[in-house]
């Protein structure tokens, strides 16, 4: 629910959710934590995500067999605003994060080999200073709009989108 809100055009100040706590250190994760995925990506790529407090079982009625927690996001539209292309980064974000123990390159030629050839991959990603041993998992949520928002240029034709400063 909170990735299909983030996914809205929606205009948010701030939203606090309560959600399961295993959940919560996956949506503010960093790269190389094994809770880092596709989901702390697209949050963080958007909005500034702070785990506020944990809840023990024990709060509510009936009691939960898991922990809770208290998660404050607040959008950062700069950083929104310097996505190409939304829907297109939500989709390599989860096609990505799929194989995510995969080289990135493989990864990439194989999603996009309809639209870019093996070289056109290679070129991207080493303008942008990658090598054929980058993981995604090792990745900042900046470095992968950088990316996608490369990719998304080269499959349509237009004009890389910068990113926010």
């Amino acid at each position: 629910v909170v990735s299909n809100l983030v996914a809205t055009d929606l205009p948010w100040v701030r939203m606090i959710v309560t959600i399961q706590f295993e959940l919560g250190l996956r949506m503010r994760a960093e790269p190389g934590d094994s809770n880092y995925g596709a989901l702390s990506v697209w949050l963080q790529s958007q909005c500034f995500v702070k785990m506020i407090k944990k809840l023990r079982p024990n709060v509510f009625w009936p009691r939960p067999k898991v922990d809770s927690a208290i998660m404050r996001l607040s959008p950062y539209y700069q950083k929104r605003d310097a996505i190409a292309d939304r829907p297109f980064y939500q989709d390599y974000l989860r096609r990505a994060f799929t194989l995510r123990r995969k080289l990135l390159r493989g990864v990439l030629c194989g999603m996009y080999r309809k639209q870019l050839t093996k070289p056109q991959v290679d070129e991207i990603m080493s303008s942008l200073g990658f090598d054929e041993n980058t993981r995604a998992e090792a990745m900042t949520p900046d470095q992968h709009v950088e990316l996608a928002n490369h990719l998304y240029a080269a499959i349509h034709g237009t004009a890389v989108k910068e990113p926010a400063e």
